[in-house]
Parts: C-alpha cells; structure tokens; sequence
C-alpha cells in the first residue's frame, strides 16, 4: 500500500507565503477547490477565485492564476500569508487601528451616514489585503448594529470609492436604507460629482461613451474596448468639464453616468490626459502622492426628500493649486 501522505503547512518567518503540501487524497483537485477547503479563515469561492487571479498564488515555484488548474501530489502550493492569517488576530490589530481614524461626519441620520472618506483608506477588506483597517471597520465600532446590515463583511456599505479616492461617501445605517441605497446606484438615481487633475489640457468640456473591462492581461488594470462584445465588457459613459487650466494641468469637474472600475481613470487615459499621480494608468507625480481623484458631491432623493451633500478639497488638493497658481502669477 501505498503511503498516504498528510497535507502539511509549514510557516516561515522570513517568508511571505504559507506552503502546503498535497496530498494523495487530494491529488487531481482544482486548484481552487483545494483552497476553499484549506483555507478555513476564507468564507466564499469568489473570494479564492480572486486571491489565485491577483497572484496570490505559487505552485512549485511557479505563479498560477487559474483557478480551474489540477494539482498534483506533492505540489507545494504556497499562499500569501495576508489571507492566511488568524481571523481573532486580525480583529484584535485592527481594533486598535481603528482607534487612530479621524472620519469626518458630513450628516447622520436614522437612516444614513454622509462621510468624507480620506485617501488611503480601504472602504473594506479585500482578498489582497485583509490585515488593513478600513471604514466598514471604523464604521462598526460607532454603530455595532451595522454589522447585519448589507453584505457580510461589508457592513453599511452601498457604494465604494478607490483605496486612494477621498471624498463624500454614503454609509446605510439599516437594512432597509441599504437596499434603498443600492437600487438607486444601480438605477443611476443618484447624481456623483468628482474632481481631479489630469495631465496637459483638455477640451472644455465633453462626454467619453467608450465600454470597460477587464484588461486581458494585466488582471488587476481595466481597459477602454473598441465596442461592448461580451456580458464582461460594459459601457461606461463620463461627462466633464474643465474648471481650470493650469501650465501643464487641468483641474476637471466629471460626472459619471455609470459606475464601472476605475470609470474616471480608465476613461481620461483613454481621452489621453490621465489623473495626476495615478501610476497604474499614468505615472507618479511630483504634485501629488497618490491619483488626484475627489468625490466632491452626491445628490439624491430619499423618502421623498431631496438631499445634496458635498465636502471640501482635500489638503493635498489644495496645495496642489496653490503651486500651480503660484506657477501661474509668477508667469504674469
């Protein structure tokens, strides 16, 4: 007979990932399944299949992101710790990080929250990083009853801004509210004002109708299609319009008509005049430290009341017209 060998996890402190070794009994298993079984602190398929497609994943030294891949016994597959780790611990860290946040509180009703997200904050936990202190987390140390409203793991949640995005953000306080909430974006019931910078000089205003997807290659990217082929590529549609010209920058109003990935970013590169600081789908800027995006205002009907909430420039914002205007005047 031969000899049944155990699945073994092995920990190295000088290592980012943990690594397992398969076994006979699960020898010819999809690589996904095989996680979804392994990983105990993971809830949900999706969120495997998303951990393999983001590179979290080596087999053999080798990086797979397929999630329909057989392994084989005695494969050593190894997984970033980040979504390995102890879920208690994580709680416990992120307890006293949330302390630290500094939110603003636009509006508070029974219903709703009005929030101004700052840059550089996750609007919740993703498979990439769920170590990091987000506002879902903040979010649930002031009112401890969202954590049944909404999705699990995103409590209070109807709507997302990027990671670096600042800005006014809407945060339900009730199931109902969340429902509420979430029809309306999905119904483009609600009115979203962003500002940014972006490079050179664009025309005064005008729309950008071109479809979204997932880039083909680079999985984490979205791209701009030629025209809408498949169920994944979907239209988007932005209006702007400029606000101010500044020597090699322009400061733009934009209204998404959609909401796709990255729809702002995505579509000023495609115009050719991507967000300052945006190094995915530009580059780094000396002006400002992350991509010069703003969600300056929301507008909406709720209960049969109409509400209009905004919030100011950031201070990076800020300084970034105050150096361009200082370019300007010196000029004159």
């Amino acid at each position: 007979m031969k000899n049944k060998k155990k699945l073994t996890e092995t920990h190295s402190p000088s290592d980012n990932y943990n690594t397992f070794v398969v076994s006979q009994e699960d020898a010819g298993t999809r690589l996904d399944k095989f996680l979804f079984k392994h990983l105990t602190t993971i809830q949900s398929r999706t969120t495997v299949k998303q951990i393999i497609e983001n590179n979290m994943v080596i087999i053999n030294e080798k990086p797979i992101t397929k999630a329909n891949t057989l392994i084989k016994f005695d494969d050593i597959v190894r997984v970033q710790k980040s979504v390995t780790i102890d879920p208690e611990q994580i709680k416990k860290e992120k307890a006293e990080k949330v302390k630290e946040l500094n939110i603003d509180s636009i509006h508070q009703g029974e219903d709703f929250l009005i929030v101004n997200k700052p840059a550089g904050l996750l609007v919740h936990s993703t498979p990439i990083d769920i170590t990091s202190v987000t506002l879902a987390d903040w979010l649930l140390t002031k009112f401890p009853h969202v954590e049944d409203v909404g999705e699990p793991g995103r409590p209070g949640i109807v709507h997302r801004l990027d990671k670096n995005t600042s800005g006014i953000m809407i945060l339900a306080l009730t199931q109902d509210a969340y429902e509420t909430f979430v029809g309306m974006f999905k119904n483009r019931l609600i009115k979203k004002t962003y500002h940014a910078f972006v490079k050179g000089h664009p025309d005064k205003e005008g729309f950008i109708n071109v479809p979204i997807g997932r880039h083909p290659v680079h999985r984490h990217k979205m791209t701009t299609f030629k025209q809408k082929s498949t169920d994944k590529i979907r239209s988007a549609l932005t209006q702007y319009k400029v606000l101010n010209y500044f020597d090699d920058s322009t400061l733009i109003e934009l209204q998404p008509k959609t909401g796709r990935t990255h729809q702002i970013r995505v579509h000023m590169t495609a115009l050719g005049h991507p967000l300052l600081g945006d190094y995915i789908y530009g580059s780094q800027s000396t002006d400002i430290a992350r991509h010069a995006l703003h969600a300056h205002a929301l507008e909406f009907e709720f209960k049969g009341k109409k509400f209009y909430f905004s919030c100011p420039a950031p201070d990076d914002f800020k300084k970034v017209i105050e150096k361009k205007l200082a370019i300007v005047h010196k000029a004159e």
